[in-house]
């Protein structure tokens, strides 16, 4: 069971990192901290879906609907935006909000990665690419 003292301090702790415009849409990347404490006290899938909540509240003035195609993928209703993408990883909370076209976002924690794996996230064109450590986070 939560109380409201808990959300209103899982709400605090919510801090937006970077937002990233393109030419489908802008992304939005936010840090939770005391996120482990949170799990503990809320449990996980309550932190998330209340995250996420909370997020897209402030971004659009709470003027949306979200559901969720059978499948389980995020479904947005918004005057704007008409796709979303929704990623959480280790306190972090990426939300790609898109004009048209279906998108993707993926976030993950900071960990060290060996080159064979990067092809499970990045094309054979951006495996070749050179990336400073900004346009990996």
């Amino acid at each position: 069971m939560t109380n409201s003292s808990q959300v209103n301090k899982l709400s605090t702790d919510i801090v937006p990192e970077k937002r990233i415009n393109t030419e489908s849409g802008i992304i939005y990347l936010y840090k939770l901290f005391n996120y482990k404490k949170h799990l503990s006290a809320l449990g996980k899938q309550y932190v998330q879906r209340t995250v996420v909540a909370i997020i897209l509240n402030d971004l659009l003035n709470d003027c949306y609907v979200l559901t969720h195609h059978e499948s389980g993928g995020p479904v947005l209703e918004h005057k704007l935006y008409k796709e979303i993408s929704i990623s959480h990883s280790q306190g972090y909370f990426a939300l790609y909000l898109a004009y048209e076209e279906a998108v993707g976002v993926d976030v993950e924690g900071k960990r060290i990665m060996h080159r064979d794996g990067f092809g499970y996230f990045l094309n054979e064109n951006e495996i070749k690419q050179s990336w400073s450590e900004s346009e990996l986070v």
